[in-house]
Formats: structure tokens, sequence, C-alpha cells
């Protein structure tokens, strides 16, 4: 009743802050405890650690009638010296577990956002991020936890296929290139409704990275889907940020980037793992990209044994 109280409570004031810029809002990392009783009738309970993300709650421990009770990820409590059940759970919350300010490889946390986790490393480094979703093996590359949103791709190629027959110069030729009719076509339309309706609309870089100077009016070109390729940063992310050979997404094999190297060349990764270029009519091995909500997860540990 107190979890709901508060969490009603923050609704309805977050509606009341975006219809009047003067109102003060409490629903937020800083709340204080002291601002729990404004939310809801306590009774007899105490709240002893109350935190938010935004507007969502993501720790409060309450005592009541001498007994302490811990929020769980799962939404329930556990009473005095219980352990919260495992799961089922939501991924971010299970994925949250394997972040440490101290690591330097796994899960990191973005410099720039810090709701963004992602991963950089080896595969032994980086061995507990696989999921089973939609009938593929996927990999996690990163996840907003403001936002409950994970970025996938899948482990390995689902196909191989010739791009385009000409390098695409503008959003329009790109939606017209096999790659996009492949991926937003043929592979969505193999997903059930309930995967399908879970991805969100991403923006895709397909421009050109490494780009010369008379090619610097094409550079920037992104398009709007809900599946797409890599690009050559989010690639070279997952090593030192100049190369990623032996890193997570280095699966020894060909496949193909969605930027450009040139005004004929299209960014794929070799067997080795470096970053290479090839004409665009030369056959790509296809790795899938999509953004999804958090979903709820009922087991395994995100090994490739237990995915």
């Amino acid at each position: 009743m107190i979890l709901g109280g508060i969490n009603n409570y923050c609704a309805t004031e977050d509606v009341k802050y975006q219809l009047d810029n003067n109102y003060t809002k409490i629903c937020t990392s800083d709340m204080d405890i002291n601002d729990v009783p404004t939310m809801v009738n306590l009774g007899n309970a105490d709240i002893i650690s109350i935190n938010y993300n935004g507007s969502k709650l993501t720790e409060l421990v309450i005592e009541s009638n001498n007994h302490k009770f811990t929020l769980c990820s799962n939404g329930q409590f556990a009473m005095d010296d219980e352990e919260c059940p495992k799961f089922p759970a939501s991924l971010i919350s299970l994925l949250l577990e394997q972040y440490s300010e101290d690591n330097t490889t796994g899960l990191l946390k973005d410099s720039t956002n810090p709701n963004l986790y992602y991963y950089k490393g080896t595969n032994e480094q980086v061995a507990n991020n696989f999921l089973w979703y939609g009938g593929h093996q996927w990999r996690v590359l990163e996840f907003d936890e403001a936002a409950n949103t994970l970025t996938l791709i899948t482990q390995q190629p689902l196909t191989a296929i010739y791009p385009a027959n000409a390098v695409w110069k503008s959003e329009e030729s790109y939606n017209n290139s096999y790659i996009n009719k492949w991926l937003n076509d043929y592979f969505w339309e193999s997903l059930d409704s309930s995967i399908q309706n879970n991805i969100l609309d991403s923006t895709f870089n397909i421009g050109i990275y490494g780009e010369t100077a008379e090619e610097q009016n094409i550079k920037e070109i992104t398009t709007t889907k809900k599946v797409g390729l890599l690009d050559v940063e989010q690639y070279l992310r997952a090593g030192d940020g100049t190369s990623a050979v032996d890193s997570f997404l280095d699966i020894k094999d060909w496949w193909g980037l969605g930027n450009r190297s040139s005004s004929s060349y299209l960014h794929h990764i070799d067997y080795e793992g470096e970053l290479y270029d090839n004409p665009i009519w030369n056959t790509y091995g296809v790795r899938a990209v999509i953004k999804i909500s958090d979903i709820t997860i009922t087991g395994g540990d995100g090994t490739l044994a237990s995915n």
C-alpha cells in the first residue's frame, strides 16, 4: 500500500510539474525521507531509506511492527533477513548487478550520459550479456536505465547478402537498398508480433566514417528504423576505441556495418576482427541491431550456456 501510494503520488506530481513550471518536484533522486509522509499515510511505518532515479523508485526500506521490509526488483518486499528472489526480474536490473565504478572492462557507464551503460572487453571479460530473445541469440550492447531500453545485436550473422547495387548517398537510397529491405521486411516479418511490439524505432548512422574533405557534405546521414546495422564507432567502443580485435563483438567472421568508407566502398569487419572496406556489391554477413523496451527475465545468468 505504501509503495503504491508513493508511486501514485509521483505520477500525479509529474503531471502537476508539466502543467505548472513553478511547481517544485520532490520525486527526484535527492528526495528526502521526510517528504514521504506528504505522499501517503504511513500509519505505524517508518521509511528507513528511499532512492529515486528520476521519477522511478529504485530503493525502499520500511520498518513496521518491529520488522524491516526491503523492496525487491520484482516489486515485492523481503522481510527482515529474507533475501529478495532473483526471478522474475527486469533485464536491466540484473545487468546493473555487473556494474562497479572500478570496472575498466565489462559493464561501463558512459562518460557523458550517467543513465547509459555499455559493454567493453573480450569474451572472457564480457561473458554474461547473452540473451535468447525472439528465437535468436543476441548480445546486449548497451542499455539506458532512465529510458528502460536496451540495444541488442545478433551474436552471429543471420544471412549473407550484398547490401546494394550502388552505395547509398541519401536516406532514400538506403531505404531502397537490398539490406534495408531484408532487415525491415523479411527479418522483421519473421518475428512474433509480441517481439515486434517491443522493438522501438532507432536512429542508425549510415553516413561516411573516415570521409575525405570533399565528402564532408554527405557525412551525416541517418535513418530511423526498427532494425538496422552497427556503425563503426559502436564497434570500436567494444575495444579500445581504435580497434575492437578480440572484443566480444569480434566473431572471427565477415560481416557488414552501416557506414560507408567512401563514395563507393562500405565498411565491414573481416575474419580477423579488423575494420575493412570493400565495394558495396560484395557479399557481407548480416548482424541485426534492435532497441527494445526492458523485459522480464525468468531464468539464466546471461552466459552462452545459460542465456
